[in-house]
């Protein structure tokens, strides 16, 4: 079970389950009371490093956001509950951690106060897990994944090219939709309307005898029956009594690949 922190627990009044995985939901109307401003005396502090540091081990953080209990919604937007949100909480953490490495994500929050003003003006199209995306393209490091000529459950070439660089990091976006190249980058990023439903980061990946990834698990903000957590995914969904797209999220497949949060870490 997990430890819940004067950080991030509080009830959650939730309105309806949700049936289906990923962060497209409607908002939930009923906004959450706010704990106690984050005392001065944060633990989270305890762990930077030097600010001459020139490498980041961004485990300590991943495993710190899994303690957490994030209950998950996406209303109000600037409480970063969902999937989206948990990621910029995860950015934030290992800027905190690591100071002086430069972080491939937006900085998101760096000092988040429940209540308090958490946006970041100037930058709210990456808010979105498609705004993520966006931003992760705009820099160069955004690989997106096609399924033109591709049966649905299998991994296109592209993605398959892909596989083995999957490691601790890794940025996945997954669609419950099937994405085609004719729709471009933008039919997956717009934010009305594009295909990308759902984001999470790699905490660490299987391999097999000959090197080959075979499993990952998955930090990420879920739904509001699960909220957030660490997810264990499968490259092969052989012996699967339900059919499942190859290293996919429920019935999500992989629709977009960023190599880490940290450049070459």
């Amino acid at each position: 079970m997990k430890l819940s922190s004067s950080l991030f627990a509080h009830v959650l009044v939730l309105g309806s389950a949700l049936a289906l995985v990923g962060c497209s939901t409607l908002p939930l109307s009923d906004p959450e009371p706010s704990p106690p401003d984050i005392p001065a005396t944060d633990p989270g502090n305890t762990l930077a490093v030097s600010p001459d540091a020139v490498a980041c081990d961004i485990k300590p953080a991943l495993d710190w956001m899994e303690s957490q209990t994030i209950l998950y919604t996406q209303s109000p937007s600037d409480e970063w509950r969902d999937c989206s949100g948990n990621f910029l909480r995860l950015s934030s953490r290992i800027a905190t951690l690591c100071p002086a490495v430069h972080l491939a994500a937006p900085a998101g929050i760096t000092r988040f106060r429940e209540g308090g003003n958490n946006k970041r003006p100037g930058v709210e199209e990456a808010r979105s897990t498609r705004g993520l995306a966006r931003w992760y393209d705009d820099k160069g490091m955004f690989t997106p994944i096609f399924y033109d000529g591709t049966d649905p459950l299998d991994a296109p070439a592209s993605l398959q090219a892909l596989r083995n660089s999957i490691k601790t990091g890794t940025v996945l976006w997954y669609s419950p939709r099937v994405p085609l190249a004719a729709a471009g980058k933008s039919g997956l990023y717009k934010e009305v309307g594009g295909a990308i439903n759902h984001m999470g980061t790699v905490v660490d990946v299987s391999r097999d005898q000959a090197g080959n990834v075979i499993a990952w698990r998955m930090y990420h903000g879920q739904n509001p029956r699960k909220h957030n957590g660490v997810t264990r995914h499968v490259w092969a969904r052989s012996g699967r009594s339900t059919p499942v797209p190859q290293g996919g999220y429920g019935r999500q497949r992989i629709v977009g690949f960023a190599e880490s949060i940290i450049p070459q870490s």
